[in-house]
């Protein structure tokens, strides 16, 4: 056993810090094993500190009792960042075409400032083996590079790293090409598959992406085993490389039995639907691919792996889909807060594999229940989304809602209620065409008494039914805090009398965000949003509830709610028939729960549809701290209004707006 652990040599650690990072302790079991990995892992941490350097020792005294006192002997040498790169003996390539292919690079001011450990001394032998690659994708196959030289130099108050190339040699010229093969493509798919031609500069790895590619193309055709390996041999005197290629192709293969395995909760017919073959087909590894993309993309697995097993020499072969379910349903509660808006609890119950009948999970249905209830509001939401009907590439989404506002205007108070009914198909993997029907019932009361004479009685309670047409293009990386990646969408809806309703509107809003990850958890996100509501037919306004107004938590963050836009004579806010804005946010990672975003929001709104240009557009900047929680994260913001309109009595530059709310924006 392990009765004490005790540090000597330079002082990096204290005693506590360096069990910790050792992961051994007083009470274990000891084993020299134990005790190397353990120096190990303080050498990583001392590196970690930018000691590239550091050398740890242990020994091990055995006591009285016979349990042993564990010493480990720390030198830690010199401390600094990497500041010189240079190289000896090369005269083929210059040193900035060498240095291009290392990763340990010598440190910039930005590494230094973040204190990001540049020097990290296990990459040296992958950037020797980088070297060797760039001389020999030139045809020097006998260039020879020492290991890595690494010292310290007080002149510099950094590390220098020499690289002593000790060969060149000549180049090698392409011999023969020849092939051992009991099944090979045509003479002109064959030219084409294999990059090496007789008598030009030998490349090796010309040759491994030849046989990476005669192999896929057998794979292609059917040949579900098939293997292509390659011999090089070299000719010193006449500097010639000859390449042979042995394929063992065997025959073609068809599906003989299909296994589908790992699914407790999910209905076995809902995997089937997502396979692109059967018994019978033959063999294809792009099918294959697709079925495993499909599968893993389903909310109800997180993973999902499909392969097949037989032999070269058989006809058929037998593919297992092997899934592993996930916990789908969730429920999920907390508070919002806005200044104007007040707070509200919110709930939200959802449910990614539900199924209408008993058990009620496992038809791969998606079931969300939202609930916001607060003395300035109350919401109902729900959805259930049919991603495939029965086989067919058909998604079927139905929505509703119920909504009581008090802070919609400062003018009226709302009710409103509605649902949607979608139905849509994929175009290729990102894209997703949806078409259907909405109807909205509105209704504004508690209104100001000026207002209410002005407005004709049917445009307090009116309903409005469209028809649908949406679109949208997903890249990002992945739903929830994408790093990568854009989301375009664009939604028309046409409302008419014939289809029920008794307002003419069309409405229009076009949206785009896209993604990048400078380094590390970092992400930068541009946002931009244009709508626009006009009133046709025997409309000849645009009901007050579907004008247009900035402001809040999802666009505008440093202005109240819904208090930009065009006002009437009576300085009143009526809302605008075009509105637009955009976001500029950096997240700064604050450890694995918490993001710092630091913003800037700008918008403008229109008196009359389809125009951009209002009264001038408005700007905020603000900073906000996010609680990462997949489908729930929590998010404080404080904002602050660079520019506003003249006219503004709601609104102050520097005045500062907080809210909390919770859920992501896509």
């Amino acid at each position: 056993m392990v009765d004490t652990v005790r540090f000597t040599g330079d002082p990096l650690f204290s005693p506590e810090e360096g069990v910790d990072l050792a992961e051994l302790e007083p009470g274990m079991v000891f084993t020299p094993e134990k005790a190397q990995v353990a120096a190990q892992r303080l050498i990583r941490a001392a590196v970690a500190r930018r000691y590239p350097l550091a050398q740890v020792a242990w020994r091990a005294e055995q006591t009285a009792d016979g349990d042993f006192s564990v010493v480990f002997e720390v030198e830690a040498g010199p401390r600094g960042f990497l500041k010189e790169l240079r190289f000896t003996g090369h005269q083929v390539f210059t040193e900035e075409e060498l240095a291009s292919v290392l990763q340990v690079q010598p440190s910039t001011r930005w590494d230094r400032l973040w204190r990001r450990p540049a020097l990290q001394v296990e990459e040296l032998a992958r950037d020797r083996e980088e070297l060797l690659g760039l001389y020999q994708q030139h045809g020097h196959m006998e260039a020879e590079v020492r290991g890595a030289e690494l010292e310290w130099v007080p002149r510099l108050d950094g590390f220098r790293i020499t690289w002593p190339i000790l060969r060149e040699g000549p180049v090698y010229s392409t011999g023969y090409v020849r092939f051992d093969a009991d099944h090979l493509p045509s003479p002109d798919d064959l030219e084409a598959l294999i990059p090496l031609r007789a008598g030009t500069p030998f490349n090796p790895q010309a040759v491994r992406i030849g046989a990476e590619r005669l192999q896929r193309y057998l794979y292609l055709q059917g040949h579900a085993f098939a293997e292509v390996a390659y011999d090089v041999e070299l000719d010193a005197a006449e500097a010639r490389a000859d390449v042979l290629f042995r394929v063992e192709a065997g025959v073609e293969q068809t599906v003989r039995g299909l296994t589908i395995q790992g699914h407790d909760r999910t209905r076995e017919r809902i995997i089937r639907r997502e396979l692109a073959l059967a018994p019978g087909d033959v063999f294809d590894p792009v099918s294959l691919e697709w079925t495993q993309a499909r599968l893993t993309a389903l909310p109800m697995f997180a993973e999902a792996a499909v392969y097949y097993h037989g032999t070269r020499d058989e006809h058929d072969l037998d593919i297992v889909v092997d899934v592993e379910e996930r916990r789908t349903g969730r429920v999920e509660a907390g508070f919002i807060y806005g200044e104007v808006e007040g707070g509200a609890f919110q709930l939200n119950v959802s449910e990614h594999n539900l199924a209408l009948t008993p058990p009620f999970r496992g038809a791969a249905l998606v079931g969300q229940l939202g609930l916001t209830a607060g003395p300035r509001i109350r919401r109902f939401d729900l959805r259930l989304l049919n991603p495939r009907m029965g086989y067919s590439e058909f998604s079927l989404d139905g929505s509703a809602f119920y909504e009581d506002n008090e802070f919609a205007s400062t003018l009226y108070n709302q009710r409103s209620m509605g649902g949607t009914v979608l139905l849509g198909h994929p175009i290729g993997m990102y894209q997703l065409l949806s078409s259907g029907f909405a109807a909205n019932v509105y209704e504004i009361y508690d209104i100001e008494p000026v207002l209410a004479e002005q407005l004709d009685p049917d445009e307090n309670d009116f309903r409005l039914v469209s028809w649908v047409l949406a679109w949208s293009l997903d890249r990002r990386d992945r739903d929830f805090r994408p790093t990568r990646g854009f989301r375009l969408s664009s939604d028309l809806r046409i409302g008419n009398e014939l289809l029920g309703g008794d307002t003419d509107v069309m409405q229009w809003t076009t949206e785009g965000v896209g993604f990048l990850n400078p380094w590390g958890d970092h992400v930068i996100s541009l946002r931009a949003n244009w709508r626009s509501v006009d009133a046709y037919g025997v409309t000849e306004d645009v009901p007050i509830p579907l004008r247009l107004l900035l402001g809040g938590a999802h666009n505008l963050r440093g202005f109240d709610y819904r208090s930009v836009g065009p006002r009437d004579d009576e300085d009143r806010l009526m809302g605008g028939g075009s509105a637009w804005w955009a976001s500029l946010e950096y997240l700064f990672p604050l450890g694995q729960r918490f993001d710092l975003a630091a913003y800037v929001d700008t918008g403008d709104v229109a008196e009359d549809a389809f125009r951009l240009s209002g009264d001038g557009p408005v700007a905020n900047w603000g900073l906000g701290i996010l609680v990462r929680a997949d489908n729930f994260p929590v998010r404080f913001d404080i904002a602050f209004p660079i520019t506003i309109h003249p006219d503004d009595l709601v609104n102050e530059v520097g005045h500062p707006r907080i809210s909390f709310s919770a859920g992501y924006r896509y």
